[in-house]
C-alpha cells in the first residue's frame, strides 16, 4: 500500500527546513498546498493519473514547486517531501546525486523540466546502484 505524505507532515518538513537554513515560515496559499499534495493520488475513470511510484514522486516535486504554496522554502520543501515519499515507498536502496537533483529542482522552478523527466530521474536512481 502506498504511503502518501500527510498535510501536517509537509508543514513540519517546511518548518524544520526554514529553522535549519533560514527564510520565512508561513503558508502563502493553503488551497494550492492541498492541491499539490492531492495530485499524486489523482484518478480519472478509476485509473491513477500517476501510475508508478516514480510518477507519484514526480507529481509531489513538480506540484509543490509549481504551486508555490509557502511564503519561502518551496523548492527545499518540495525536494525533501519528494525524497521522503520515494524512500517510504520505494522499499529498495537508491542513489541520488545532489548536483543532478538540484538541476531537476531548478528546472522545475524555471518551467523547463516536466513530470516525465522527474519520474525518469527517480527511476534512474534505482539503476545507479548497479553501475
Amino acid at each position: 500500500m502506498i504511503q502518501y505524505i500527510a498535510y501536517q507532515y509537509v508543514i513540519e518538513i517546511h518548518d524544520h527546513l526554514i529553522d535549519e537554513y533560514g527564510g520565512r515560515k508561513g503558508i502563502l496559499n493553503e488551497g494550492l498546498l492541498r492541491s499539490a499534495l492531492e495530485m499524486p493520488k489523482a484518478c480519472f475513470n478509476k485509473k491513477d493519473l500517476h501510475r508508478t511510484i516514480f510518477d507519484k514522486t514526480a507529481a509531489y516535486l513538480f506540484h509543490l514547486i509549481q504551486n508555490h504554496p509557502f511564503v519561502d522554502g518551496n523548492k527545499r520543501t518540495a525536494s525533501m517531501a519528494a525524497m521522503v515519499f520515494f524512500a517510504s515507498n520505494c522499499k529498495k536502496e537508491f542513489t541520488i546525486f545532489d548536483a543532478e537533483y538540484q538541476e531537476i529542482i531548478l528546472g522545475v522552478a524555471k518551467g523547463i523540466i516536466k513530470k516525465k523527466e522527474i519520474a525518469k530521474f527517480f527511476r534512474n536512481a534505482l539503476k545507479n546502484l548497479s553501475e
